[in-house]
């Protein structure tokens, strides 16, 4: 599991029993002092401080862990050079691109438009052809696969690579692409874990 998902986790459980201790303290005060007002906003003020904290914590997950699609021309090109190692060569145009990590997994997926002599290029670095369709071109996209993932169902020539690039120090990785020559593009989808 990543480093900083279990440092995150720890400090947030620990604040939340910081913010416990404190209102047991805040509770003997005022049984102590005999003074409900006091309990009252004691237990009003560490409910609130949890709910906040709660609230940070979700906001900040959300963030760490939301998909990242660019848009703009050298986002896109960025998005390619993570998985090529390279920026897109001339007669590669990223069409669309989104990048997800969550703890020690991640997924890229890239819409490629391409000149016919780059679809040889790109099967050369590493690709085999497949048989069977590979999951990620079945049905329905998942849970976190963009919303312009849908693959033509028909005309797609599938390649896979089990031992795909593993810069950025991932463990295991994976890539598969669908060819469609008739319209030169490449649906491209990488999957990593540590």
């Amino acid at each position: 599991m990543n480093i900083f998902i279990l440092l995150g986790t720890l400090l947030f459980f620990g604040a939340l029993a910081l913010l416990f201790f404190c209102f047991v303290a805040l509770l003997i005060i005022a049984f102590k002092k005999r003074s409900w007002k006091f309990a009252y906003w004691s237990i009003g003020g560490t409910v609130a401080a949890s709910a906040a904290l709660v609230g940070l914590f979700i906001g900040l997950a959300y963030l760490w862990f939301r998909p990242y699609d660019p848009t703009s021309t050298a986002d896109l090109k960025k998005a390619y050079q993570a998985e090529f190692g390279t920026l897109p060569p001339a007669g590669v145009t990223v069409l669309k691109a989104r990048q997800i990590v969550i703890a020690d997994s991640g997924a890229q997926w890239l819409l490629l438009q391409v000149a016919p002599d780059q679809i040889d290029k790109h099967i050369g670095m590493g690709f085999t052809k497949t048989e069977e369709t590979p999951l990620e071109f079945l049905g329905p996209p998942g849970p976190n696969a963009p919303k312009w993932w849908t693959p033509p169902a028909t005309g797609l020539e599938f390649y896979s690579n089990t031992n795909w690039s593993k810069a950025g120090g991932w463990y295991h990785s994976e890539a598969s692409m669908g060819i469609d020559r008739a319209s030169q593009t490449i649906w491209f989808i990488a999957l990593k874990s540590h």
